[in-house]
């Protein structure tokens, strides 16, 4: 029995308290989610003093409808952390005007994304229906009870990251990711062989200039994610070098990239894609069954890189 939301409106307050409580806890985990150092505490008057050139205390006490003292205490604690500057009125030496810091509005445009998708969280677990205050409160504490908060978050930012990422054809300026991130991932899981450092390092001689292609996944202005089609002979094309970068996995990357690169295989009148794994890679292999590639029995196949022990294929 939950006896604070048994009581009606008796109990209104320690139910905003507690709710309170829980979007701040909560909110410690969705800053840390997005690496940044921020309290949920402070939002009120850093959000205020990103709407606007200078504010003194007075002006933001009546704005955001907090006391001084609970202004000045989260003002303190942003100026602690250089997130805010504090200074001396000239007309008025008693009066200090507060405004974001150059580290504060370099922090700023980050701090926009995490409340965009918090914002956008709170819309889904509110839920479009109408009704009371309090059945609006059942509804939300329900949800939260359903998935929690933070992840409702993480799943908001998986979302907008996904739609945001493109599959884009091989650049020159980008030659150097196509290393970057296929090393990272080999020397996490393996030792780089012979026949990698061949592929990477000669990758234009030894994919491109046969006929074959790299494609990148971007978000924004960094690469992500790659992945290789090499030519054979008779319209058969290797996958190779499938790689996200770490920060990004779980964002449906490589999915795009699969799909992307069986859709470039088709362009270039491919008949067969296939690819050599290893099956420790469970979420890889994983990923290429849905993409719709099956494992091939061959007793004598012999790949030239020692960790491979699977080979699928796909007919396109």
């Amino acid at each position: 029995m939950d006896l604070i939301s048994s009581s009606g409106t008796l109990a209104i307050g320690s139910r905003f308290r507690r709710m309170s409580e829980y979007i701040m806890k909560q909110g410690e985990d969705i800053y840390g989610l997005y690496r940044i150092d921020f309290q949920p505490q402070n939002f009120p008057v850093f959000y205020a003093l990103s709407q606007s050139e200078k504010m003194g205390i007075m002006e933001l006490a009546e704005l955001l409808q907090l006391t001084h003292p609970g202004v000045i205490q989260q003002a303190k604690a942003l100026e602690k952390m250089g997130l805010i500057d504090s200074i001396q009125g000239e007309d008025d030496r008693r009066r200090r005007w507060l405004s974001l810091s150059q580290k504060g509005k370099e922090l700023l445009p980050a701090l926009q994304d995490v409340w965009q998708d918090i914002q956008a969280s709170l819309d889904e677990a509110v839920g479009p229906q109408p009704g009371t205050l309090l059945e609006n409160l059942d509804r939300l504490e329900q949800n939260f009870s359903q998935l929690p908060f933070a992840k409702r978050v993480a799943q908001k930012r998986k979302e907008r990251i996904g739609s945001a990422v493109e599959i884009i054809d091989y650049r020159e300026e980008y030659k150097q990711e196509f290393g970057r991130i296929n090393y990272a991932w080999i020397e996490k899981y393996f030792t780089i062989e012979a026949a990698d450092r061949e592929t990477i390092d000669q990758h234009i001689s030894k994919i491109l200039d046969k006929g074959g292609c790299i494609l990148f996944a971007r978000f924004g202005t960094q690469i992500i994610g790659t992945v290789a089609l090499i030519k054979g002979e008779d319209g058969v094309y290797e996958l190779v070098k499938m790689g996200v970068d770490e920060a990004y996995q779980g964002y449906r990357v490589g999915w795009k990239l699969g799909q992307a690169a069986i859709k470039k295989g088709k362009e270039l009148s491919g008949r067969r894609i296939f690819l050599e794994s290893n099956k420790r890679l469970g979420p890889a292999i994983n990923l290429y069954k849905k993409l719709g590639f099956r494992e091939v029995i061959r007793p004598s196949f012999q790949s030239e890189y020692d960790r491979c022990d699977i080979i699928m294929e796909l007919y396109l």
